[in-house]
Protein backbone atom coordinates (compact mmCIF):
# COMPACT_ATOMS: atom_id res chain seq x y z
CA UNK A 1 0.00 0.00 0.00
CA UNK A 2 1.35 3.50 -1.36
CA UNK A 3 0.05 6.39 0.70
CA UNK A 4 1.67 9.83 0.42
CA UNK A 5 -0.01 12.69 1.98
CA UNK A 6 2.95 15.31 1.18
CA UNK A 7 4.74 15.61 4.43
CA UNK A 8 5.53 12.40 6.14
CA UNK A 9 7.66 14.26 8.66
CA UNK A 10 5.04 16.66 10.04
CA UNK A 11 2.35 13.49 10.38
CA UNK A 12 5.15 11.51 12.60
CA UNK A 13 5.95 14.83 14.47
CA UNK A 14 2.69 15.78 15.30
CA UNK A 15 2.08 12.68 16.91
CA UNK A 16 4.68 12.57 18.72
CA UNK A 17 4.38 15.95 20.11
CA UNK A 18 0.52 14.64 21.29
CA UNK A 19 2.20 12.11 23.61
CA UNK A 20 5.00 14.04 24.91
CA UNK A 21 2.25 15.71 26.45
CA UNK A 22 1.91 12.65 29.03
CA UNK A 23 3.75 12.68 32.01
CA UNK A 24 6.35 9.44 32.34
CA UNK A 25 9.84 9.06 32.38
CA UNK A 26 10.37 6.22 30.45
CA UNK A 27 8.61 5.49 27.34
CA UNK A 28 8.32 2.45 24.99
CA UNK A 29 8.09 3.18 21.48
CA UNK A 30 7.08 0.13 18.78
CA UNK A 31 7.72 0.93 15.62
CA UNK A 32 8.59 -0.82 11.77
CA UNK A 33 11.59 0.98 11.20
CA UNK A 34 13.96 3.06 12.27
CA UNK A 35 13.80 6.45 9.96
CA UNK A 36 12.55 8.64 12.95
CA UNK A 37 14.42 7.43 15.54
CA UNK A 38 16.50 10.38 16.42
CA UNK A 39 14.22 12.75 15.79
CA UNK A 40 11.40 11.23 17.90
CA UNK A 41 14.18 10.81 20.48
CA UNK A 42 15.55 14.32 20.63
CA UNK A 43 11.51 16.05 20.83
CA UNK A 44 10.95 13.70 23.75
CA UNK A 45 14.00 14.00 25.99
CA UNK A 46 13.64 17.88 25.18
CA UNK A 47 10.44 17.48 26.99
CA UNK A 48 11.55 15.87 29.92
CA UNK A 49 11.52 12.30 29.07
CA UNK A 50 14.18 10.42 30.84
CA UNK A 51 14.86 7.64 28.29
CA UNK A 52 13.47 7.00 24.81
CA UNK A 53 12.96 3.34 24.18
CA UNK A 54 12.58 1.71 20.70
CA UNK A 55 11.83 -1.84 19.80
CA UNK A 56 11.78 -1.84 16.02
CA UNK A 57 9.70 -4.91 14.72
CA UNK A 58 11.10 -4.75 11.35
CA UNK A 59 14.80 -5.78 12.76
CA UNK A 60 12.90 -9.16 13.99
CA UNK A 61 12.71 -8.04 17.40
CA UNK A 62 16.54 -9.07 17.78
CA UNK A 63 17.64 -5.80 20.64
CA UNK A 64 15.84 -2.56 21.85
CA UNK A 65 17.59 0.73 21.28
CA UNK A 66 17.35 3.63 24.48
CA UNK A 67 18.32 7.13 23.41
CA UNK A 68 18.71 9.73 26.91
CA UNK A 69 20.73 12.74 27.58
CA UNK A 70 24.81 12.35 29.72
CA UNK A 71 26.01 14.52 31.80
CA UNK A 72 26.77 17.10 28.58
CA UNK A 73 22.87 17.19 27.89
CA UNK A 74 23.96 15.23 24.45
CA UNK A 75 21.65 12.27 23.14
CA UNK A 76 23.75 8.88 23.75
CA UNK A 77 22.73 5.90 22.34
CA UNK A 78 22.76 2.19 23.84
CA UNK A 79 21.61 -1.31 22.38
CA UNK A 80 19.78 -3.81 25.21
CA UNK A 81 18.92 -7.27 24.26
CA UNK A 82 15.25 -7.62 23.89
CA UNK A 83 15.07 -10.22 26.88
CA UNK A 84 15.25 -6.48 28.83
CA UNK A 85 11.22 -6.10 28.45
CA UNK A 86 10.69 -9.26 30.38
CA UNK A 87 11.25 -7.35 33.60
CA UNK A 88 10.94 -3.37 32.49
CA UNK A 89 7.43 -1.74 33.18
CA UNK A 90 6.80 1.65 31.17
CA UNK A 91 3.69 4.01 32.26
CA UNK A 92 3.79 5.35 28.15
CA UNK A 93 3.65 3.12 25.15
CA UNK A 94 3.14 4.32 21.90
CA UNK A 95 2.89 2.55 18.25
CA UNK A 96 2.04 4.72 15.44
CA UNK A 97 0.83 2.92 12.26
CA UNK A 98 2.80 -0.30 12.60
CA UNK A 99 -0.33 -2.04 12.54
CA UNK A 100 -1.27 -0.63 8.59
CA UNK A 101 1.52 -3.73 7.58
CA UNK A 102 -0.50 -6.74 9.47
CA UNK A 103 -4.14 -7.19 10.26
CA UNK A 104 -3.07 -9.21 13.24
CA UNK A 105 -2.39 -6.91 15.69
CA UNK A 106 -2.40 -9.25 18.83
CA UNK A 107 1.08 -9.99 19.11
CA UNK A 108 1.79 -6.38 19.60
CA UNK A 109 -0.62 -6.29 21.99
CA UNK A 110 0.94 -9.23 23.92
CA UNK A 111 4.26 -7.37 23.83
CA UNK A 112 2.10 -4.06 25.09
CA UNK A 113 0.28 -6.30 27.76
CA UNK A 114 3.96 -7.84 29.13
CA UNK A 115 5.39 -4.21 29.82
CA UNK A 116 2.76 -1.81 30.30
CA UNK A 117 3.04 -0.91 34.40
CA UNK A 118 -0.38 -1.36 36.30
CA UNK A 119 -1.51 2.67 35.67
CA UNK A 120 0.03 3.19 32.44
CA UNK A 121 -0.74 4.51 29.25
CA UNK A 122 -1.11 2.90 25.66
CA UNK A 123 -1.52 5.69 22.26
CA UNK A 124 -1.86 3.56 18.91
CA UNK A 125 -2.49 4.36 15.52
CA UNK A 126 -3.37 3.46 11.92
CA UNK A 127 -4.51 4.42 9.02
CA UNK A 128 -7.35 4.72 8.16
CA UNK A 129 -8.37 1.52 6.33
CA UNK A 130 -11.96 1.87 5.94
CA UNK A 131 -11.42 3.97 3.25
CA UNK A 132 -8.28 1.53 1.84
CA UNK A 133 -10.64 -1.14 1.49
CA UNK A 134 -12.76 0.85 -0.48
CA UNK A 135 -12.62 -0.43 -4.00
CA UNK A 136 -14.14 2.57 -5.72
CA UNK A 137 -11.25 5.06 -4.53
CA UNK A 138 -7.91 2.63 -5.80
CA UNK A 139 -5.77 4.15 -2.82
CA UNK A 140 -4.55 0.74 -1.87
CA UNK A 141 -2.16 -0.17 -4.81
CA UNK A 142 -1.44 -4.01 -3.37
CA UNK A 143 -3.67 -7.01 -2.61
CA UNK A 144 -2.29 -6.50 1.45
CA UNK A 145 -4.69 -7.71 3.64
CA UNK A 146 -5.54 -4.24 6.23
CA UNK A 147 -6.99 -3.63 9.66
CA UNK A 148 -10.31 -1.93 9.35
CA UNK A 149 -11.25 0.30 11.64
CA UNK A 150 -14.27 -1.44 13.14
CA UNK A 151 -11.90 -4.74 13.94
CA UNK A 152 -9.09 -2.15 15.53
CA UNK A 153 -11.67 -0.61 17.97
CA UNK A 154 -13.24 -4.21 18.89
CA UNK A 155 -9.90 -5.60 19.47
CA UNK A 156 -8.45 -2.78 21.30
CA UNK A 157 -11.60 -2.55 23.88
CA UNK A 158 -10.68 -6.88 24.20
CA UNK A 159 -7.39 -5.75 26.14
CA UNK A 160 -8.11 -2.09 27.59
CA UNK A 161 -11.41 -1.20 29.77
CA UNK A 162 -11.03 2.46 28.56
CA UNK A 163 -10.39 3.23 25.07
CA UNK A 164 -10.72 6.84 23.37
CA UNK A 165 -10.04 7.90 19.94
CA UNK A 166 -8.61 10.92 18.27
CA UNK A 167 -7.99 11.59 14.69
CA UNK A 168 -5.26 13.09 12.07
CA UNK A 169 -5.80 14.68 8.96
CA UNK A 170 -8.49 14.38 6.37
CA UNK A 171 -8.28 11.80 3.82
CA UNK A 172 -9.54 14.41 0.93
CA UNK A 173 -5.58 14.93 1.26
CA UNK A 174 -5.08 11.54 -0.03
CA UNK A 175 -7.59 11.65 -2.62
CA UNK A 176 -6.71 15.02 -4.08
CA UNK A 177 -3.03 13.78 -4.66
CA UNK A 178 -4.28 10.33 -6.23
CA UNK A 179 -6.67 12.09 -8.50
CA UNK A 180 -3.95 14.33 -9.63
CA UNK A 181 -1.67 11.70 -10.49
CA UNK A 182 -4.18 10.01 -12.21
CA UNK A 183 -5.26 13.03 -14.38
CA UNK A 184 -1.69 13.87 -15.02
CA UNK A 185 -1.19 14.24 -18.81
CA UNK A 186 2.34 12.80 -19.23
CA UNK A 187 2.28 14.37 -23.17
CA UNK A 188 1.70 17.64 -21.90
CA UNK A 189 5.40 17.41 -19.07
CA UNK A 190 7.31 16.12 -21.98
CA UNK A 191 6.26 18.78 -24.17
CA UNK A 192 7.22 20.92 -21.28
CA UNK A 193 9.89 19.68 -21.09
CA UNK A 194 11.15 19.61 -24.78
CA UNK A 195 9.83 23.19 -24.86
CA UNK A 196 12.37 23.73 -22.18
CA UNK A 197 15.26 22.29 -23.54
CA UNK A 198 15.10 23.88 -26.82
CA UNK A 199 14.63 27.37 -24.93
CA UNK A 200 18.38 26.54 -23.01
CA UNK A 201 20.06 25.75 -26.18
CA UNK A 202 18.90 28.51 -28.11
CA UNK A 203 20.44 31.01 -25.62
CA UNK A 204 23.58 28.84 -25.34
CA UNK A 205 24.39 29.24 -29.48
CA UNK A 206 26.55 32.26 -28.81
CA UNK A 207 28.12 34.18 -25.79
CA UNK A 208 25.94 37.04 -26.14
CA UNK A 209 22.61 35.74 -25.89
CA UNK A 210 24.33 33.05 -22.86
CA UNK A 211 24.79 36.33 -21.06
CA UNK A 212 21.74 37.72 -21.80
CA UNK A 213 20.49 34.70 -20.58
CA UNK A 214 22.14 34.41 -17.13
CA UNK A 215 21.95 37.91 -16.24
CA UNK A 216 17.99 38.56 -17.45
CA UNK A 217 16.18 35.09 -17.42
CA UNK A 218 17.62 32.70 -15.62
CA UNK A 219 17.03 34.88 -12.71
CA UNK A 220 13.61 35.28 -13.14
CA UNK A 221 13.10 31.61 -14.09
CA UNK A 222 14.31 30.89 -10.95
CA UNK A 223 12.41 33.30 -9.22
CA UNK A 224 9.07 32.28 -10.64
CA UNK A 225 10.59 28.40 -9.48
CA UNK A 226 10.60 29.35 -6.21
CA UNK A 227 6.90 30.80 -6.27
CA UNK A 228 5.47 28.10 -7.61
CA UNK A 229 7.43 25.62 -5.07
CA UNK A 230 5.97 27.08 -2.24
CA UNK A 231 2.60 27.20 -3.70
CA UNK A 232 2.96 23.86 -4.30
CA UNK A 233 4.43 22.67 -0.75
CA UNK A 234 2.29 25.00 1.37
CA UNK A 235 0.85 23.48 4.56
CA UNK A 236 -1.95 23.77 5.81
CA UNK A 237 -1.40 24.26 10.11
CA UNK A 238 -4.65 21.82 10.83
CA UNK A 239 -3.55 19.32 8.02
CA UNK A 240 -1.29 16.97 11.08
CA UNK A 241 -3.56 17.93 13.92
CA UNK A 242 -5.07 15.73 16.48
CA UNK A 243 -8.73 16.28 17.18
CA UNK A 244 -11.50 14.10 18.96
CA UNK A 245 -12.72 11.67 16.45
CA UNK A 246 -15.55 12.42 14.66
CA UNK A 247 -18.03 9.39 13.02
CA UNK A 248 -18.86 11.80 9.96
CA UNK A 249 -15.17 12.50 9.21
CA UNK A 250 -13.08 10.56 7.36
CA UNK A 251 -9.34 11.00 8.79
CA UNK A 252 -6.47 9.98 7.70
CA UNK A 253 -5.42 8.54 10.94
CA UNK A 254 -7.30 6.97 13.88
CA UNK A 255 -5.20 7.44 17.16
CA UNK A 256 -6.56 5.06 20.34
CA UNK A 257 -5.60 6.27 23.69
CA UNK A 258 -5.88 3.10 25.86
CA UNK A 259 -5.97 2.59 29.78
CA UNK A 260 -6.95 -0.18 32.52
CA UNK A 261 -5.53 -3.26 30.74
CA UNK A 262 -8.04 -6.04 31.36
Amino acid sequence: MKINIGDIYRDQRSKYDFVSKFSSEKFLDITFGKYFDFTKSELLLSKGVKEVWSLDVLNNDQYLTVRKLNHEQKICFQKKDIKELEHTKFDLIFSFNVMRVTYNINPLLKIIQNCLSPNGIVVISIYNNDVFLNPDNNLNSSKQKLLSTSDFKKTLKLFFSDVSFLSQGDISQIKKFTENIISKNVTLASTKSLVKHNFKFFFKTNVRLQSFYLKYILPLYLYYKKLRRERKFKIDPRKYEIISYDEQKTPISIIAVCKNMT
